[in-house]
């Protein structure tokens, strides 16, 4: 089955007058009680309406000359006469997609997959997505006409019920996603207040990507400063780079409008939910900064892999951490989640597909605890914890020291692979999936695998197979003299 391509949307704003604004935002009011309506339908008939085509969707409540009596069609009749056709059929989409994730992540909570023994499952909230305005060329049933710098959206006129064709002008198209091999979808009609804007879709070409098997850039995102490198081929690296977050990330105003977060409520007497509510402005800052600052990070990564045709993009995999330091109400874990790990893989996963460069996830324990020339663990500065010292006597940057590991163990897993696919080994030695060794104790007892103890896969895993795959393992030199 062909991946999907991948999707990007540009904002376009729009001028109109006090009543297309009025007439837009009864519009999405309609729309989304239409969709909220038919997701009831959905949910009701979910085992028998879950892979249907939206064609045959709509025999459940659309009464037409081959379908006269349908099961809801009286009613739906009755509270949405004047619908027009594309926009019923963007409504029934959209609420069954809907449906078809609460369903999804309902099942999923019912088979035991839950953060905690006591979650409770989850809550349908309803479908609240901007309605989608289908072109058909102009044609009978479109809900948007493009005309130069202007735009024709047919709108509800809730005064009289009917539906008409007013005039927006177009006053800033964004052009960041609007490339030659960009092709446009059909946009959404978003309001927010007294601001009308489209949300235009764009359908990227998905570039050629490479092999698997070929170099690639090794990226891990520590704090707000990230050390990667960038090898050339198994063992060797080449090009290496600190990557550092925009100006102002560790100071004000970003830790500013965090301290808001934190002492606001204690300020007002307020829990941080209500104070959230009532003064939304401290919060929405710090996202906005937040968002800003992993963008930025991302964007300097992935300019990294283009710069040195790096074919891959790989990160630990840090889904399920979370911080544990820090007494109850402390600012501790607050810093921990200003890490922003995860909004910085999934800002630099979305370019990756958008460029066609390769992105993988890899198992983080040890990457950072172990040294790169499998000399052991290393003991970190007290004072200053982005220095090591190796069991050798050699110190190190923590940071770079890690990127040798993550991304060898990137080539471990893929090596690994390999040989199961060639059929070599029956079963993959030490490394796995994962870059970690198998369970199992020093001596050969009955029941139990002979493995070595726990050792983690780093630089120098690659240094010994290379050796003795007949290869010359290429050592650095600061490995070399640390040995």
């Amino acid at each position: 089955m062909a991946k999907a391509k991948p999707i990007r949307c540009d904002e376009w704003s729009l001028l109109a007058d006090v009543r297309t604004c009025a007439m837009a935002a009864d519009t999405v009011v309609a729309y989304r009680r239409l969709a909220k309506a038919l997701a009831t339908v959905f949910l009701a008939h979910w085992p028998d309406v879950h892979d249907l085509p939206v064609q045959d969707l709509e025999s459940y409540f659309h009464d037409t000359k081959k379908t006269p009596d349908t099961a809801y069609g009286r009613w739906f009749a009755a509270n949405f006469a004047k619908v027009p056709s594309y926009l019923r059929r963007a409504a029934t989409m959209a609420a069954h997609g809907a449906v078809s994730s609460f369903m999804t992540h309902y099942r999923s909570w019912q088979g035991g997959d839950r953060a905690k023994r006591a979650q409770r499952p989850p809550r349908w909230g309803g479908v609240n997505a901007w309605p989608t305005l289908y072109a058909a060329n102009g044609g009978a049933g479109a809900m948007i006409r493009h005309d130069g710098d202007a735009v024709h959206l047919k709108l509800l006129d809730a005064a009289s019920g009917d539906w008409l064709w007013v005039k927006a002008a177009v006053t800033r198209r964004g052009k960041r996603h609007a490339t030659s091999g960009a092709v446009p979808l059909s946009p959404s009609l978003v309001v927010r207040g007294a601001a009308l804007s489209l949300a235009q879709p764009y359908e990227l070409s998905r570039p050629r990507r490479e092999e698997a098997h070929r170099p690639g850039l090794r990226g891990r995102p520590r704090d707000q400063q990230a050390g990667h490198v960038q090898r050339r081929s198994r063992g060797r690296h080449g090009d290496r780079e600190a990557v550092r977050p925009p100006r102002g990330s560790h100071r004000p105003p970003r830790q500013g409008a965090v301290r808001d977060t934190r002492q606001g409520p204690a300020d007002h007497g307020q829990g941080r939910q209500a104070f959230a509510r009532v003064l939304p402005g401290p919060y929405d800052r710090a996202k906005g900064l937040n968002t800003h600052v992993a963008r930025d990070i991302s964007r300097q990564v992935v300019a990294f892999a283009r710069a040195h045709g790096a074919r891959v993009v790989v990160f630990e995999d840090l889904r399920r951490f979370r911080p544990k330091g820090g007494a109850r109400r402390s600012n501790l874990r607050q810093r921990f989640h200003g890490w922003l790990h995860r909004a910085t893989v999934r800002q630099a996963e979305a370019s990756c597909e958008e460029l066609g460069l390769g992105f993988a996830l890899v198992h983080p324990r040890g990457t950072s605890a172990w040294a790169y020339d499998g000399s052991g663990k290393v003991a970190r500065f007290r004072h200053d914890h982005g220095r090591c010292r190796f069991a050798t006597g050699k110190e190190y940057d923590c940071d770079l020291s890690a990127s040798y590991n993550v991304g060898a163990r990137w080539f471990v897993r893929e090596e690994m692979r390999a040989r199961r696919m060639a059929g070599r080994e029956k079963e993959a030695p030490a490394g796995g999936k994962t870059g970690w060794p198998a369970r199992g104790g020093r001596t050969g007892k009955p029941g139990r695998s002979t493995a070595g103890p726990r050792m983690p896969a780093t630089l120098s895993s690659l240094w010994a197979s290379q050796a003795g795959a007949g290869g010359s393992a290429e050592t650095p030199a600061t490995a070399a003299r640390a040995a």
